[in-house]
């Protein structure tokens, strides 16, 4: 009982930790972008673009901020004894569903120019709040009348999911990234008209014409090809959706039920894709907002999807004699991810010849075809979600949440 307590505590204080560090440089962050956006933008002759980027940054921080500041104040704090908790939670799912219902009114109104300068002035500041709503609605969605999970493992698993889970994946990525650039490298100087090129270039003055022949050639290369749909169809979904809820073995003793992987897999996914789609949507800034804030909240579900799964599957791998419980729900995550974005990496390759060969002549209906099995998937992604909602809820709904003396829910206990 001692050494539980001493685990416990030691869990609560590495969560406090790790969440107060990301809290701090979050709020640095925030400052600093909104100190450009705001105060320096006029003597460093910033652009209106560049001024809304660094206003949508700072946002997005102080979002975050408020995330791991959350997590933080959770750690210490009892979980309450909730006396009607299919009441709360329908509450929340009704909160998510009427925040949609706004969210989906806005987007209306920005994308038919309704009140455009009102609109312009706040979209920066709009930005996070847009990415992270679909979001919200999705996680609820899928964890709807399941026995419920503490605040502190919830605010836990966003916090860590939207900082060190989502960084620890983009670095091995990056490196990934890095270690195929370094092997393409090397087999091009071992050419022999490569090296008398690279020899023969001046830093001083380089012929963009003849870099630019160069980097087309590279594109058109079948090897290039095959190594873009590897990173992006393989190696990409397998990195992520492995590693989103791997956090999840810290509680591999705590007996961890698989409802709960499957809620917190839900967060995990939910914290990776407000990341992501922040990045890109704030990267492409005004142009085009409402477009890319749909765009990605259609990710926003694969991710949160397959999270749920694996987590769910890792889960069920922590009970005794099912140790390889957690491979079939991660090969399906990774199939299904792998799928999607190798169909966007095809509905993007008209944009890819256009860059290699100067015209687009990807046939009109290929596109389509391709555009239509995408929506096929995402429509068969939310089944997924709804089906694992309906299937945990059948498990659960014979299971007794409250223990004999204090009629406190099973799942709230830490």
């Amino acid at each position: 009982m001692i050494l539980s307590e001493k685990k416990n505590d030691g869990l609560k204080i590495g969560q406090f930790f790790f969440s107060l560090i990301a809290f701090l440089l979050m709020l640095i962050s925030a400052a600093s972008c909104f100190a450009g956006g705001l105060i320096f933008s006029p003597s460093w002759s910033i652009s209106a673009a560049q001024k809304g980027l660094l206003l949508s940054l700072g946002s997005l921080c102080i979002l975050l901020a408020a995330i791991h500041c959350t997590a933080m104040v959770n750690v210490f704090r009892e979980p309450k004894k909730q006396t009607s908790p299919v009441l709360i939670r329908k509450t929340s799912f009704l909160s998510a569903s009427i925040a949609l219902l706004c969210w989906m009114i806005v987007l209306c109104l920005v994308y038919f120019q309704v009140t455009e300068k009102f609109f312009t002035s706040i979209q920066p500041y709009l930005t996070p709040l847009a990415i992270s709503i679909p979001i919200w609605w999705l996680v609820e969605f899928g964890k709807r009348n399941l026995p419920p999970v503490t605040s502190r493992k919830q605010s836990a698993a966003l916090s860590f999911g939207a900082s060190y889970g989502v960084l620890f994946i983009m670095f091995l990525e990056l490196s990934v990234v890095l270690f195929m650039v370094a092997g393409f490298l090397i087999f091009a100087n071992a050419q022999a008209g490569s090296q008398q090129w690279m020899k023969s270039i001046n830093p001083a003055h380089i012929d963009t014409q003849f870099l630019e022949h160069y980097l087309t050639a590279i594109v058109q290369n079948p090897w290039f090809i095959a190594a873009l749909f590897s990173v992006v169809g393989i190696i990409a979904p397998f990195l992520e959706e492995s590693l989103k809820p791997a956090a999840l073995w810290v509680l591999r003793k705590r007996s961890l039920t698989p409802v709960q992987g499957f809620i917190l897999g839900l967060y995990f996914g939910g914290a990776f894709a407000l990341v992501e789609n922040a990045g890109m949507v704030i990267q492409f800034g005004a142009e085009g907002w409402v477009e890319n804030i749909l765009l990605r909240a259609s990710t926003a579900l694969l991710h949160i999807a397959c999270s749920g799964l694996v987590g769910w599957g890792y889960a069920r791998s922590m009970q005794p004699g099912k140790n390889r419980a957690f491979w079939k729900p991660l090969l399906s995550a990774f199939f299904l991810h792998g799928i999607w974005n190798s169909l966007a990496l095809l509905f993007s390759a008209p944009d890819l010849m256009a860059l290699s060969y100067g015209t687009r002549f990807s046939p009109k209906i290929w596109e389509t075809i391709i555009l239509i099995a995408i929506i096929l998937e995402w429509g068969l992604v939310f089944f997924l979600l709804w089906k694992m909602n309906r299937k945990l809820k059948k498990e659960t709904s014979s299971e007794p949440h409250r223990n004999d003396k204090g009629g406190v829910f099973m799942n709230e206990v830490e």
